[in-house]
């Protein structure tokens, strides 16, 4: 018997995944749930798989389903049964950051993902990436409140590598591309997801609100209503010895064709 088919888009944090995926879900036949762990529901609710279907999607309203009942697994399985009699493609975008930088929810990186991991019995899975230039990316992530201070440069750096590493084994897209042309990598996006592209995201992807991330506005809306083109930051020279001093930088930028930062 044929598994079915499930859709998982990925992505580090702090990588623009909550902006490429506001434009995914808000493509017509899709139903994207956001920031999706084993795990997740540990910190909080809005991390819930069954909470995103129920809230977002009106799922199970005249049905008592709960957590308590099922595994994870099984309700992966009853969401995407039901999303799709409703014909819709169900994408489901992992919480990367718990697997592969840990802090500061976990002691250790599993350097794996456990979404595959739990779900790939039942699934035949399709998984795609988002990634960023790893300095950028240390910057922004660096800047958040829990993880200030806490993440180790050279684990940020060995966990970036060993999901690079997945990153070209099952394709990605670099955000530095899609912020300068979305609608060309939106759709490279479908076409890897198995997704009906729809150009129709470019008006809508701004006012829609059933997200996670960080690029919230008023009423979960995006706080912006266009896409930036990014450059690379220019480092200072302490930083650009500490970025080379590790392999994994290195390594990284050789795995996902990125130029080097520049020294101030």
């Amino acid at each position: 018997m044929l598994k079915p088919k499930l859709r998982i888009f990925s992505n580090l944090a702090r990588t623009g995944g909550t902006l490429v995926s506001r434009c995914i879900a808000s493509m017509d036949g899709v139903a994207l749930l956001s920031e999706i762990h084993p795990n997740g529901s540990q910190q909080g609710v809005n991390f819930n798989i069954l909470a995103q279907a129920k809230k977002w999607y009106q799922l199970f309203q005249n049905e008592p389903l709960t957590n308590k009942r099922y595994s994870f697994c099984e309700i992966t399985e009853i969401i995407a049964q039901t999303v799709e009699k409703k014909g819709l493609h169900l994408v489901i975008r992992d919480w990367a950051h718990l697997d592969f930088m840990a802090v500061p929810f976990f002691e250790k990186p599993y350097y794996h993902s456990r979404l595959v991991e739990v779900l790939e019995k039942n699934f035949n899975i399709i998984q795609y990436h988002l990634v960023r230039h790893p300095v950028p990316q240390w910057f922004s992530t660096d800047e958040i409140g829990i993880i200030h201070g806490k993440l180790p440069l050279e684990q940020y750096l060995e966990g970036y590598y060993r999901y690079a590493q997945l990153c070209v084994n099952n394709g990605y897209v670099r955000y530095e591309d899609f912020t300068h042309d979305p609608e060309k990598y939106v759709e490279i996006i479908c076409m890897h997801l198995q997704l009906n592209y729809d150009p129709g995201f470019m008006k809508k992807w701004s006012e829609y609100t059933n997200i996670t991330g960080d690029n919230h506005g008023e009423n979960n809306r995006s706080k912006y209503d266009y896409i930036k083109p990014t450059e690379l930051p220019v480092v200072d020279g302490f930083l650009y010895e500490q970025l080379h001093s590790s392999e994994y930088y290195t390594k990284s930028l050789e795995l996902l064709g990125y130029d080097d930062v520049m020294v101030k």
